[in-house]
């Protein structure tokens, strides 16, 4: 798909896209960019449920039949770099899970609320007592995460099967501690 352009652009915005070690790289170059002009790129991209939720059967030694469930979530990593001739290279890392959902809310319920969980524990088993008393005390990271509602049309061709949204998605930005008074004593592994 060739990039679509309107404005006031200087020079005609390339597009080159490469493959390597199972990685996709999409770079978009534009010569000049005139002051007080945004670029806004939209660039299709496939995501499904990342998900994952089943049981598998176990026999125990006694000759009991167990079903054990479980309940995994994975994370689709991106990437965005933007540079200039004039400017450092600037960065950012984006991590995106789809999940089925009724709302914005049901989402910072559901897998938000474990994500954080998760991502303070990890955090906490990584320092000690002393170290995460400091960090208490002194700092206050954080993380932000983008969440995006949008009720989906499923539309099928044969055997194939695609979601499409059917309005405009709900968006909410939500900021979250790393940090949590109640894992101070808790883990003090």
């Amino acid at each position: 798909m060739d990039p679509v352009v309107s404005g006031p652009f200087s020079g005609d915005l390339r597009k080159t896209t490469s493959e390597r070690d199972n990685r996709y790289f999409v770079s978009y170059s534009l010569p000049v960019l005139n002051p007080g002009v945004a670029l806004v790129i939209g660039e299709p991209l496939f995501l499904e449920e990342t998900q994952l939720r089943s049981a598998f059967p176990v026999t125990t030694k006694a000759g009991e039949n167990l079903s054990i469930a479980y309940d995994a979530m994975y994370f689709k990593n991106f990437g965005l770099l933007v540079s200039a001739r004039d400017s450092q290279v600037l960065g950012y890392p984006i991590s995106v899970a789809v999940q089925k959902a009724n709302s914005v809310e049901d989402i910072v319920r559901g897998q938000l609320r474990r994500h954080v969980k998760t991502k303070q524990e990890q955090l906490r088993k990584n320092l000690g007592f002393v170290p995460y008393l400091i960090a208490l005390l002194s700092s206050s990271p954080s993380e932000s995460a983008v969440l995006v509602y949008s009720n989906l049309r499923k539309i099928t061709n044969g055997e194939a099967v695609a979601y499409s949204p059917t309005d405009k998605p709900q968006v909410a930005i939500v900021q979250f501690s790393l940090l949590s008074w109640s894992l101070l004593i808790g883990n003090s592994k």
